[in-house]
């Protein structure tokens, strides 16, 4: 299978660390991985562990950083072959919105690394 892992930031932390766990599991088992981040050290280990790297730069949380990103993913798509995309966070979850899932042939899949507090609008994104 082809799984294409979508984040911000991967220098350190919790959810860096699952990513990369995950991301070496499945690369383990004989998945292609792929990473479309913002980099860091933990992408940089990543990448010299095999997996296939994208990297955007996110300047904030302003909505042009967003649209930048999804023509960067929707390009990834296009030429590339990924069954499952697998956000793991808010914004890139919102970057694949409507590039996976639903009318395509792909699955989709939103880890949750954060407490964030219940509101009508949250489950919409």
């Amino acid at each position: 299978m082809k799984i294409l892992m979508l984040t911000d930031g991967m220098e350190s932390g919790g959810a860096e660390s699952h990513l990369e766990t995950l991301t070496l599991g499945l690369m383990a088992r004989g998945h292609a991985v792929g990473l479309l981040s913002c980099g860091g050290r933990v992408a940089d280990r990543l990448e010299a562990a095999g997996a296939r790297q994208w990297r955007y730069r996110r300047g904030g949380k302003r909505w042009m950083d967003l649209w930048r990103g999804r023509g960067i993913l929707s390009e990834i798509l296009r030429n590339g072959d990924f069954e499952v995309l697998h956000a793991h966070t808010r914004f890139t979850a919102v970057m694949m919105r409507g590039l996976a899932g639903k009318g395509t042939p792909r699955g989709s899949v939103i880890s949750v690394h954060a407490a964030y507090p219940k509101t009508p609008l949250l489950p919409r994104l």
